[in-house]
């Protein structure tokens, strides 16, 4: 099973009780040909949010426009630890929700070998 580590920082003028989004809560689930992530992001639109990856680390930032107090910066980061196919990688924001399918690369993919009698 593949392991995940994930760190968050956030930084804001308000304090916490006056923010919608204190943190960005991921799960990331793994299965035989891709990492599919998904993270709570209610009221946030796809403006807001932006994802990179700089291998093995995926970077999710959320920045929330304002004035002073109002504005509030979010950065989640997620350490992956099985080769990924970079081109294919996609992200959509709906419904209060960010997912990122991360196909795995082909020599990630476990491959069934037939055994032949001799």
């Amino acid at each position: 099973m593949t392991q995940f580590s994930t760190t968050s920082t956030s930084s804001s003028a308000t304090s916490p009780h006056n923010c919608a989004l204190d943190a960005l809560d991921v799960d990331i689930y793994e299965n035989e040909t891709e990492l599919l992530l998904l993270a709570d992001a209610p009221g946030l639109t796809p403006d807001q949010l932006s994802v990179e990856l700089e291998w093995p680390l995926l970077n999710i930032f959320v920045n929330t426009p304002g004035e002073g107090k109002s504005s509030r910066s979010i950065h989640r980061q997620c350490k992956l630890d099985v080769a990924v196919d970079e081109a294919k990688i996609s992200a959509q924001a709906k419904d209060g929700e960010l997912s990122v399918r991360i196909p795995k690369a082909l020599s990630a993919v476990p491959k069934q070998i037939p055994v032949n009698s001799a």
